[in-house]
């Protein structure tokens, strides 16, 4: 047992020593202990702090913590917990909660580097609760915030029942740079919030609103909402999720509406009200790498759309996107970066649990509604060609790819018309490229190579895309460094250092793309180790063998590319 206290006054240094008695501890060298409560009660006053190296869990005692408790893995209540003042609950692993939990005015830190789930039987509020170490923090139960979470380096993954909640005055921290992409630290599935007439204002709002902390896949997007004036008896409860993908139906959408983003779309609900429910604005934020500058040259016509599964406009009612108008746009907004916040919204036009939660960018003209909605463009050399690849999240009107290649960093603004720049040349087209066609309206990956440089040097790809009346637009631009590789004329193949102890560096050449594998044999002809076959292109390469496990003595590698053989003969010394 390692129990340590520091600052304790007189009367609670016995109360620990008794609580030190009163707990039944398993202990092993190897293994993180377990410390149990069976009745005592353990105060940390201002100042002093206690420390479990291993799980702690409440059975029958209570504990009260105004000073500092560190407990490095897993913290069990299921009698009474308590944190006081400023107390400081550092938590390492799970934490459950069985029994009361007294929030007062401490802070629990979930400071995990791996998943740490949070949950229990019944429903937990804390104060402030800290989300740190890098680990995901899942909850397996309803969470209630009441003052403050902090956003620092996790991720919290909830779901519609087990959701993090924040009540009327309770709110968050960012520390990780929300809205953002290569987020560390969000609300990974639903987040709700209640408002009433006592929660805070947000950008300047005359009325209580809130901005929830949603993201997904590293993508922290958010989104806000901003009700009407709440009488003083009102109050209600949003929810918000966001998905980084396009909604199942983005092709059923009514007039005014040209189009709605495939790209990403948000939930906004409402779970529960007293009073009468008031109609409010939701706000949405795009972040670098969700829109090209092709699918958004402008956010003027730019609206917010809302799923309605009875629209009114005639073939209605049927389900469709209709639009939610717009009240304010991000001063400054680009493709790049902004938000949008829609019309004021009666609360019947606010999904339920189940339907018409969707909302999404949308746009009334064309020139936010390009054929193609583009996905990422990569390219990169492979062996002695660049290759390019590329995907698209929705095709409409559309006829096919181009690519264009200069030599040397482009820095030019290009314009969208066919003819290309002097010094470039189409070098890829859908007209002599089948693969290089339209595939599919719902989006599709595309994949070609430039195989004909001229050398070495740096090289810029222009993709295009063309639509069914010939329209031609620039949507990527990628830069690649090209140094050509020189190609064996045969199999080669080398081991070093030879003799070896530890590990090996092996290198060895192709003159073509081969499926490669390695086999180490001893003198009799057995097979000692096996690295499993792969693809690999024609020119030099390099790996590693661990041979650490390999006994003293002389052994052969071969190496066996598709049907050819190499052997080299290897002495191993530790």
């Amino acid at each position: 047992m390692d129990l340590r206290h520091r600052n304790f006054p007189c009367c609670y240094r016995w109360a620990a020593v008794l609580v030190a008695m009163l707990m039944f501890a398993l202990v092993s060298p190897a293994r993180a202990q377990l410390m149990l409560n069976n009745g005592a009660v353990i105060v940390t006053k201002p100042g002093a702090f206690m420390q479990v190296n291993g799980a702690y869990q409440n059975l029958y005692g209570s504990i009260d913590d105004s000073g500092t408790v560190t407990i490095t893995t897993d913290f069990t209540n299921n009698s009474t917990a308590t944190s006081s003042n400023a107390g400081l609950y550092n938590i390492g692993g799970n934490f459950t909660n069985d029994g009361t939990f007294n929030k007062k005015t401490g802070t629990v830190d979930l400071y995990g580097s791996s998943n740490q789930n949070v949950g229990g039987s019944v429903i937990t509020t804390f104060y402030n609760l800290q989300f740190t170490g890098g680990g995901s923090k899942t909850l397996t139960q309803k969470e209630i915030v009441d003052s403050n979470c902090y956003f620092t380096d996790g991720v919290c993954y909830t779901t519609q029942p087990d959701v993090l909640n924040f009540d009327s005055v309770g709110n968050w921290i960012n520390n990780s740079g929300m809205p953002t992409s290569s987020c560390v630290s969000y609300v990974s599935g639903p987040c709700e919030k209640l408002l009433d007439s006592h929660s805070a204002t947000f950008d300047g709002s005359s009325n209580p609103a809130f901005w929830f902390p949603v993201g997904k896949d590293g993508r922290a997007n958010t989104c806000a909402i901003f009700p009407d004036e709440l009488d003083d008896n009102a109050s209600v409860t949003f929810r918000t999720e966001y998905f980084d993908f396009s909604y199942v139906d983005t092709k059923d959408y009514q007039s005014p509406l040209t189009g709605v983003s495939t790209r990403q779309y948000w939930h906004g609900d409402i779970v529960s009200n007293t009073g009468d429910p008031p109609s409010a604005k939701i706000r949405l934020y795009w972040i670098p790498g969700d829109y090209v500058a092709s699918w958004m040259p402008s956010v003027s016509n730019l609206v917010v759309a809302r799923w309605d599964t009875l629209a009114p406009n005639p073939p209605g009612p049927t389900p469709a996107w209709v639009t939610a108008g717009v009240s304010a746009v991000m001063t400054g907004a680009t493709y790049n970066s902004g938000w949008i916040t829609s019309s004021n919204l009666s609360a019947s036009k606010y999904g339920t649990d189940t339907i018409n939660r969707p909302f999404t960018l949308s746009s009334l003209n064309n020139d936010n509604s390009l054929p193609v909605d583009m996905g990422p463009f990569t390219a990169r050399q492979v062996g002695n060609a660049v290759l390019l690849d590329w995907q698209t999240y929705s095709e409409s009107e559309l006829r096919g790819f181009e690519v264009e290649r200069i030599r040397g960093a482009n820095t030019s603004n290009k314009g969208a018309d066919y003819s290309t720049e002097s010094g470039s040349s189409v070098i890829q087209s859908f007209e002599n490229d089948t693969a290089l066609l339209a595939k599919n309206p719902w989006g599709a990956s595309y994949q070609t190579a430039d195989d004909n440089l001229a050398g070495n040097g740096t090289y810029t790809y222009d993709l295009y895309e063309v639509d069914q009346n010939g329209l031609r637009t620039r949507v990527g631009t990628k830069t690649v460094e090209f140094n050509a590789i020189a190609i064996p004329t045969a199999l080669t193949l080398a081991a070093y250092p030879n003799p070896a102890s530890h590990s090996v560096q092996i290198d060895f050449g192709l003159p073509h793309d081969a499926v490669v594998s390695f086999d180490l044999f001893d003198v009799m002809g057995r097979r000692l180790l096996h690295l499993p076959p792969q693809s690999l292109t024609a020119g030099p390469h390099r790996i590693p063998i661990d041979i650490s496990s390999v006994a003293d003595g002389t052994y052969s590698l071969q190496l066996t590319a598709g049907q050819e053989h190499y052997c080299q003969k290897l002495l191993v010394i530790h």
